[in-house]
């Protein structure tokens, strides 16, 4: 038995079918308005909050900005049983609108607890609305459309990151904060407009449960245990190591110029080429082969990281670096989206593929706070040595893993007759 997830009769694409590249133009744009503020909130706001005289302990607590992402699984049933997801989106949409456009309005530097408030309650509409376009995603998109479809959506993650966070702080000191608010409400604006005219594929509900009914129901899909195991590593030994590059580039002395160059403007515009580039892989290779060939990449990335540690500081070598991982890093999102797709039941979609994206989440949460603590105590070289361990073990690992599931069943699973349309 294969432990993809199953596909009900009732799930219909022909709707979807019928607008093949309008549905991936909205797609691109919603997800790039979900990057674009995130980059501003990630990046550019603590930088000019700074600017506006804020005292870091009060830019630590933004971190607590980050706990709506972190148990929005919560909610994640009603948005898939309560009308549809364009339904979620539309409002959530709005409401970030108005949300942007009021701390534009405030004081940063004296209503900090309103600029906080404002803040929290836009990254809850936010993640909701997270939650309704990745269900949106899963239901729109066929299995062998999938790599295409990801590959766009995470392009346009990339590209939601530069606008928002690195050419925020380059405008600012031009145009001003009003303006860079506005420009961000357009940003967010340009995806309702098109969904006006998307016609939502529709499933059939399944019968209510509880809510933790829904959540559970993925894990006890046959082989779900272990492919949720895949996910939580298989990429940690990679963010383990990467999140030391920068500290090591700085106390390596590198200019700061160069350090946002290549990490903030060259690295993700490669990383755009390299989505372009994952689809064609994934369905000239499948999704299994992919999985090893993209976890071999990952172990190279980490080879680089320490060729960097043990070698005298060269710039040619760190742009070469530099390219390879921008080209490279994308790959495994891309292909991940895509299985975590297949393995998500149309008539909870946005359920379980927040379950799936949380616990990666959660892997790659460790990897980050452990890097740091394990680099403090043992170094550069030797931080990088324990990666490079933890992730040659998490693919001899997972190569078994794909020996044995069949990760291709998903892709000829849809054969349903026409679908309603919302």
């Amino acid at each position: 038995m294969s432990d993809s997830a199953s596909v009900p009769a009732s799930f219909e694409l022909a709707g979807a079918r019928s607008q093949p590249i309008y549905k991936y133009v909205v797609l691109f744009f919603l997800y790039l308005s979900q990057s674009v503020p995130a980059g501003f909130f990630m990046m550019a706001f603590p930088v000019l909050l700074r600017q506006n005289g804020m005292s870091l302990d009060k830019l630590g607590l933004l971190n607590l900005l980050m706990l709506p992402g972190i148990v929005r699984f919560l909610w994640a049933p009603s948005v898939d049983r309560i009308g549809t997801y364009r339904g979620w989106i539309m409002p959530m949409q709005a409401c970030c609108i108005v949300l942007m456009l009021l701390i534009g309005r405030l004081d940063w530097a004296s209503q900090f607890q309103a600029v906080f408030a404002v803040c929290m309650l836009y990254t809850i509409c936010s993640v909701t609305q997270d939650i309704a376009v990745d269900g949106l995603a899963i239901r729109a998109l066929s299995p062998d459309e999938r790599p295409i479809g990801n590959g766009i959506s995470v392009a346009g993650q990339y590209l939601g990151t530069i606008a928002g966070g690195g050419a925020m702080i380059m405008l600012y000191n031009r145009t001003g904060l009003q303006m860079n608010i506005i420009l961000l409400a357009i940003v967010l604006a340009i995806p309702m407009g098109l969904l006006l005219f998307y016609r939502e594929p529709r499933v059939a509900a399944h019968p209510p449960r509880s809510l933790f009914g829904d959540i559970g129901a993925m894990f006890r899909r046959p082989g779900m245990a272990v492919w949720l195991g895949v996910l939580v590593f298989y990429s940690m030994g990679t963010v383990l190591a990467g999140g030391m590059v920068r500290p090591l580039l700085v106390d390596r002395h590198v200019p700061l110029e160069t350090l946002g160059f290549l990490t903030g403007v060259l690295q993700p515009i490669l990383a755009i080429l390299g989505c372009a580039l994952a689809p064609k892989v994934i369905i000239r290779q499948g999704r299994k082969n992919s999985l090893l060939a993209f976890g071999v990449l990952q172990v190279l990335q980490i080879v680089g990281y320490l060729a960097l540690a043990l070698t005298p500081f060269n710039l040619t070598y760190l742009y070469v670096l530099t390219a390879f991982l921008g080209i490279t890093q994308g790959l495994p999102a891309v292909l991940l989206y895509a299985i975590v797709q297949d393995k998500s039941s149309p008539a909870l979609a946005g359920t379980d593929f927040t379950l799936q994206a949380t616990l990666y989440g959660l892997g790659v949460m460790i990897a980050g706070v452990s890097g740091g603590i394990i680099a403090q105590a043992v170094g550069y070289a030797n931080t990088f040595w324990i990666a490079l361990v933890l992730q040659v073990v998490t693919l001899a690992a997972i190569s078994r893993y794909v020996s044995r599931h069949n990760l291709e069943h998903a892709e000829s699973a849809h054969t349903a007759p026409p679908a309603q349309t919302a």
